[in-house]
């Protein structure tokens, strides 16, 4: 059984939270005394890993988890959701810290939960955070090294994975220090870009983040518009600009790379960068080739990736997760 314990850490951050004790083992709760009923049909966010040896990939519905392990031909299915362990529902994001063997996942109310091996620790200190006005929803996760940065409605949160504790928050991102929508974030070298409600902000990672002044800002012409798609790849950063196409930044300059006119659900960088748009997935690799995945079960793709052995995963939808090899995959139990 997956045991749960709430988190909440003492720490010095540009926020200062609500001191809460720590508890044990989450109260049982007799299964006859509540109901939820979880869809896999609209998958949003997949993300893969190792663990035990096994490949691992874990698909999010909004309000639960599908979590594939592959054990060479043998696959095992299970799910996850309030239910049997996980915080809340409205899952937002996900991110899997290989090094650590551990799951992220962020949800709509600011909560994180990190999942390792039996356990589940409940992160609430953005959640319960008094100096956080209006939305605390976490957007997505990003891992660098030993750092989670989530993306949120009020700004980036960086957070050590070591001790599981809040480093910094950058806040009030906008022109004048107004608060400002944190999509995405993606890594470039010693630079970090933030697709934002208000154009790309890019900043310098070793000068002060927390000082809005020192963010370089993409927020003129088509940028002037909110950018949710962002990722690094084949050293350079992409956006997805809706109604205007796929966008690449190289030596200061954005220029067009490809697909004018769409509008993207997201972008997913691994040995190929793969775009999922309204109706359509693509892939593009490292020497500028652009294809088209077909698939009959692709009909409103959200979220597309590639695993380490060059499997497309999608999350579609209507039709759940399924992969680009013509695999689907419906958890046990699930129809």
């Amino acid at each position: 059984m997956i045991r749960k314990r709430l988190i909440v850490l003492v720490v010095t951050t540009a926020i200062v939270y609500s001191v809460t004790p720590f508890t044990g083992c989450a109260q049982e709760i007799p299964i006859t005394s509540w109901r939820t009923h979880t869809s896999y049909n609209r998958i949003h966010c997949i993300v893969s890993g190792n663990s035990n040896n096994q490949k691992l990939i874990v698909a999010a519905a909004e309000h639960g988890l599908e979590i594939l392990r592959f054990n060479g031909s043998e696959v095992t299915s299970s799910t996850l959701s309030k239910l049997n362990g996980l915080s809340t529902t409205d899952i937002t994001g996900l991110a899997y810290d290989q090094t650590r063997n551990q799951l992220l996942v962020s949800y709509a109310d600011g909560t994180l939960d990190i999942v390792r091996n039996d356990e589940i620790i409940q992160y609430t200190q953005l959640k319960n955070s008094t100096t956080i006005s209006g939305s605390k929803q976490i957007n997505s996760i990003q891992i660098r090294q030993n750092r989670a940065y989530l993306s949120t409605d009020y700004g980036v949160v960086v957070f050590n994975l070591d001790q599981l504790q809040v480093i910094e928050t950058w806040r009030d991102l906008g022109v004048g220090g107004q608060p400002l929508v944190i999509h995405q974030s993606a890594f470039l070298g010693d630079s970090v870009f933030l697709a934002t409600d208000q154009g790309i902000l890019a900043g310098d990672l070793n000068s002060n983040l927390l000082d809005f002044v020192n963010w370089k800002r993409f927020d003129q012409g088509i940028f002037n518009t909110s950018i949710t798609t962002l990722a690094s790849f084949s050293g350079m950063i992409y956006a997805g600009i809706n109604g205007e196409g796929l966008y690449h930044y190289q030596s200061g300059v954005w220029s067009l790379a490809e697909l004018a006119g769409n509008s993207f659900n997201s972008l997913s960088a691994g040995n190929q960068l793969v775009i999922t748009t309204n109706n359509q997935v693509w892939r593009l690799s490292n020497t500028n080739v652009l294809s088209e995945i077909s698939n009959t079960s692709i009909n409103s793709p959200l979220y597309a990736m590639e695993d380490a052995d060059g499997i497309i995963w999608i999350g579609d939808s209507r039709n759940g997760l399924f992969t680009n090899q013509g695999n689907a995959y419906v958890p046990n139990g699930v129809s």
